[in-house]
């Protein structure tokens, strides 16, 4: 396995591929020092009558819903939860995505090297203690899930491939070029230049997403699989806000009127909030200033239990949720549960319910 150690710049796309497949496949420990230079960038362009050179106040609201869910996104990384309390202020303005609107159509890219820098500058204390391929698998859903490489994959039509022939162009003209047979580009044909594309950028991410299941840890796998739903979430956002709109295309999905359609009608995520009693065993626990986290599952699933340690009378109470803990043993909770599509993301704690001892 080679180690870098000195500055490690990631300043492309194909060069972050495959410094990340090398790092997933064992070849390349992760660096102590990564960054990004001129690269990742946001794209997103939306074409229709209510899009040329502006920015209606609809769009502008799918923004900020988008900006929102970067934020729970990141919170669900580095905390294993959707919550913005759990975000600083300096968190929230380091994570803030600054873009410009470019003339012609509603048009907006965004180099995001500075915010992928401060991203993973954040997540240094959590990334510490994992191994490199759980490194690699949560920048690369920090990195191509804000940037949207993973979004709408099946919502690709035959009617916004011509759209597609340029970047494929210029994709297999640089492939074409490093080999030294530049006049090959002119007889390939539109087939010929997605083909080359797929080999070069689609073929190639795919490939990072199975890699990532074979060789992340499941707790990895867990906190970046919700935290790239919560990305998507944001791009649907954007898409629902635009839905008059001819074209959208956002990183590499290119959406027609159909597909555009198709996302928009997608349901948001339900939220729910109710009381729930249930037989619980304890897997972990984490300290915070006026409360502790325990890491609970029970048959409604696994989620982080929240338990105020400023209330009076509580103390009695965590030392039997620590008994709990450290026995191994279940323990019968009353919570106030936060679904998320019938699932629980997370609860609170109410008491523990204490079995009627049977008379003689």
């Amino acid at each position: 396995m080679t180690s870098v150690t000195e500055l490690f710049e990631i300043s492309s796309q194909q060069k972050f591929i495959d410094f990340s497949m090398a790092v997933l496949e064992g070849k390349l420990d992760f660096p102590a020092n990564v960054k990004f230079k001129d690269w990742p960038k946001i794209e997103l362009n939306i074409k229709g009558k209510r899009y040329h050179s502006s920015l209606p106040t609809s769009v502008m609201e799918g923004f900020v819903q988008f900006q929102n869910d970067v934020y729970l996104a990141f919170a669900l990384i580095k905390y294993g939860v959707a919550d913005l309390r759990k975000l600083s202020a300096t968190e929230k303005q380091d994570l803030e995505l600054i873009f410009e609107i470019k003339e012609g159509s509603t048009d907006s890219n965004s180099t995001i090297d500075n915010w992928a820098n401060k991203a993973l500058e954040s997540l240094g204390n959590i990334m510490s203690s994992m191994d490199s391929r759980d490194k690699a698998a949560v920048l690369i859903t920090l990195v191509l899930g804000a940037a949207g490489y993973f979004a709408f994959d099946s919502y690709q039509s035959n009617q916004t491939e011509q759209v597609k022939v340029q970047k494929d162009v210029e994709q297999a003209r640089l492939k074409v070029e490093s080999e030294k047979v530049t006049a090959e580009i002119q007889k390939l044909s539109i087939a010929a230049l997605q083909d080359a594309n797929q080999q070069i950028h689609k073929v190639t991410v795919t490939a990072l997403q199975q890699k990532i299941t074979e060789e992340a840890s499941e707790e990895t796998l867990t906190r970046i699989k919700t935290a790239s739903a919560q990305f998507n979430a944001g791009h649907r956002a954007i898409v629902r806000s635009a839905q008059d709109a001819e074209q959208i295309t956002i990183g590499e999905a290119v959406l027609n009127k159909e597909a555009i359609k198709a996302v928009a009608k997608q349901p948001r995520p339900v939220r729910d909030r109710q009381p729930l009693t249930v037989e619980c065993i304890i897997q972990g626990m984490k300290r915070h200033k006026d409360y502790m986290t325990f890491n609970v599952n029970c048959a409604a699933g696994e989620f982080p239990l929240r338990v105020a340690t400023n209330i009076e009378g509580a103390r009695s109470e965590i030392d039997e949720l620590f008994e709990s803990l450290r026995t191994g043993s279940s323990i019968k909770l009353k919570l106030n549960a936060n679904y998320v599509n019938q699932k629980i993301e997370k609860a609170q704690f109410v008491e523990i319910v204490k079995e009627p001892i049977a008379k003689l």
